[in-house]
């Protein structure tokens, strides 16, 4: 079968250096490219799914982008080589024998962190936190491939979505479900959510910022505020329900900080949930404290680029909470999520940006300005959907 494979001679370890120049010594650069692998071979537990949609984003491009040659930027879980591909949705094509929740057929999507159920940490304190984790796409072979193997209880029927939508955009929405699981799990499952009518700040340009709207609004928000780095991200922001989006420029134009919009929207009361998905809280926390409701909760999903410094006197006189979260497992939210976009909430196909086949993954990847002009939160897919299935 066909597949898009990262391989490469350094991961994760200091990059050589030549005494002589105290430059880096060469080495060859990462290696993605399509090569042809064995068809998968089912367990007792496990299903065959033939992806028909994967989502190209950010960490795939930095995961297969090289510090120097030779020398991955990102290591993290990764264990070389390896099938990249974490978000996606597709048709099962063969199932287990003792498979009883799903039939070839079927369209599903998964989870990417896989737990085993059995550690100290899976039964005591979450999936989440499990000591023997395997994820799709860094240390299992991932959905940029013909075929991909996936144990039957990470996956979740997107039948519904089909149903509604068709086999393309059921599909895509499915392969959403998973960015969209990360901010369900942070804003609503670890942070404990929020009261209808209140505000919320959201602060990154990426996918996950146009999922935090999305999903603050569908709960009830009172008013979503957005503050992006990227402009053209504002537009889709406020048709996802962004009572008002500001890019960088915007703010720099009217000579105004986010704590200050915030303050003036709010009457002087402050949001009571501020999102920060762009890694950058360090830089922000200044905003993000001046801007803090009493009870306010400052929620950070994603890793950051800094270790923020905080003002813990803000907190001590607001009653206010930092709410640091990881991961999109556990707690039953993908059907959670699936219905949400079933009924038509949540839908952020409209930040696609490009679709390209199998074949043109590692360009769309390694190169993506080779197959056009495209803004840095665009969200790529891989589509395989036969236009004769949809």
């Amino acid at each position: 079968m066909k597949a898009v494979q990262l391989d490469a001679d350094r991961v994760g370890d200091p990059k050589p250096v030549d005494a002589t120049s105290q430059r880096a010594a060469p080495q060859p650069m990462p290696n993605l490219a399509l090569v042809d692998l064995p068809e998968p071979e089912p367990g007792p537990d496990d299903v065959i799914i033939r992806p028909l949609v994967a989502g190209i984003g950010n960490d795939e491009r930095q995961l297969a982008s090289a510090d120097g040659p030779g020398h991955l930027t990102r290591a993290d879980n990764l264990h070389l080589p390896r099938v990249l591909g974490q978000e996606f949705a597709g048709k099962v094509e063969a199932v287990g024998s003792q498979v009883q929740d799903a039939e070839v057929g079927d369209y599903v999507t998964a989870e990417a962190f896989q737990w085993c159920r059995e550690c100290t940490n899976c039964r005591a304190t979450g999936y989440e936190f499990c000591t023997y984790y395997e994820e799709l796409g860094r240390t299992l072979d991932g959905a940029y491939a013909e075929q991909t193997l996936v144990g039957s209880r990470f996956c979740w029927s997107i039948n519904p979505l089909i149903d509604r939508f068709g086999v393309r955009k059921g599909c895509e929405m499915g392969a959403l479900v998973l960015p969209l699981a990360r901010i369900y799990n942070a804003l609503f499952v670890q942070a404990k959510g929020f009261l209808p009518g209140e505000c919320v700040g959201v602060y990154g340009s990426g996918l996950l910022s146009l999922a935090s709207v999305a999903l603050a609004r569908a709960a009830g928000a009172g008013q979503v505020l957005l503050f992006a780095d990227v402009p053209t991200v504002t537009p889709l922001a406020g048709r996802l329900g962004a009572t008002v989006a500001y890019g960088s420029a915007d703010l720099s134009a009217i000579g105004l900080r986010p704590h200050q919009i915030v303050m003036d929207a709010t009457s002087g009361q402050g949001a009571n949930v501020q999102i920060e998905v762009g890694g950058n809280g360090n830089a922000l926390m200044s905003e993000l404290e001046a801007s803090l409701a009493i009870t306010g909760k400052i929620v950070t999903p994603v890793s950051q680029a800094e270790p923020p410094e905080t003002d813990l006197e803000q907190f001590i006189f607001r009653q206010g909470r930092i709410q640091p979260v990881q991961g999109h497992v556990g707690h039953g939210i993908f059907p959670n999520l699936i219905e949400l976009l079933r009924t038509g909430a949540a839908d952020l196909t409209a930040a696609i940006g490009q679709r390209v086949p199998l074949s043109e993954v590692p360009a769309a990847i390694a190169a993506p300005e080779t197959l056009g002009e495209r803004s840095p939160w665009d969200h790529w897919v891989m589509s395989e959907v036969d236009e004769r299935e949809d």
